[in-house]
């Protein structure tokens, strides 16, 4: 019994070619559309024995000097270039500091705002690109004091500002079409803070309460209302592959619906 081997048939063309080289007993038992094939019997080293060093093309040599065995698979050039493209791609990725979001966020509201009319509640939305500094200060800004008409914190944010109504329910989209999108990069924005004018009176739950809040009002805990939500504008926080992010407004507040692996998000900076 014989064992085949290519130690250097890279530089061959195609799969035929190594398969018209080998004798019959090693002739592939499968061959992928890539243009690859696996050779059986596999390839099989003795451990502690130097094996031969072949330098191009086939080589035989007997079974007597065989015991581990592990398939040797010869791949195209096609594959080559592909794989050799995705580690630049990571490399680029992981190596270059944080990649802004480059898919669409979909921010959907329910269908709980609808009235008994069938109407909708006019709901303003605005998204705002921060960088790490900003992010602290966004986060503890006041909702109520940010809606108020005329403020100067809200009207010189660089904001997309998305208006629902019954003749425009949503969902609403953040994508590269944005006209925003590039004084967020250029601020270095590393996150969205999205805050929505929510239908109904909000207020931090009092200390001592422990029951549901009075009708038409809305508690939240400190330092965490609801409607307020930031989100990383960072590809490595949501994945390479992914190109959508969702976002589901309701009437108790944003959620965001996408996992996120926090390692790939940037944290506020320390004040």
């Amino acid at each position: 019994m014989v064992e085949c081997w290519a130690s250097d048939a890279g530089h061959l063309s195609s799969c035929g070619q190594v398969v018209n080289m080998l004798p019959a007993s090693c002739r592939p038992v499968a061959i992928d559309p890539s243009g690859g094939c696996m050779l059986w019997p596999p390839w099989r080293v003795q451990r502690g024995v130097r094996a031969a060093r072949v330098r191009e093309g086939i080589g035989v040599r007997k079974e007597s000097a065989i015991q581990a065995e592990r398939p040797l698979a010869i791949q195209g050039h096609r594959t080559g270039r592909w794989l050799g493209a995705l580690v630049v791609l990571t490399f680029i990725m992981t190596g270059c500091g944080p990649t802004p979001f480059g898919g669409t966020i979909n921010i959907t509201p329910s269908t709980g705002f609808k009235e008994p009319t069938g109407l909708l509640p006019t709901i303003e939305l605005d998204v705002i690109g921060v960088n790490a500094i900003e992010q602290q200060r966004w986060k503890a800004y006041p909702i109520d004091n940010y809606w108020t008409p005329g403020n100067s914190f809200r009207a010189n944010a660089p904001r997309a500002t998305y208006l629902m109504t019954t003749s425009t329910p949503g969902p609403f989209q953040v994508g590269s079409w944005t006209a925003q999108r590039s004084a967020w990069k250029s601020g270095g924005a590393t996150s969205l803070v999205l805050i929505a004018n929510l239908p109904g009176a909000w207020r931090p739950r009092p200390p001592t309460e422990r029951g549901p809040p009075p009708p038409g009002v809305h508690y939240y805990e400190a330092k965490d209302d609801p409607r307020r939500l930031i989100i990383p504008w960072t590809q490595e926080a949501y994945g390479m592959f992914t190109n959508t992010v969702q976002v589901d407004m309701t009437p108790n507040g944003l959620r965001l619906v996408t996992p996120v692996n926090m390692k790939g998000a940037v944290p506020p900076a320390a004040s």
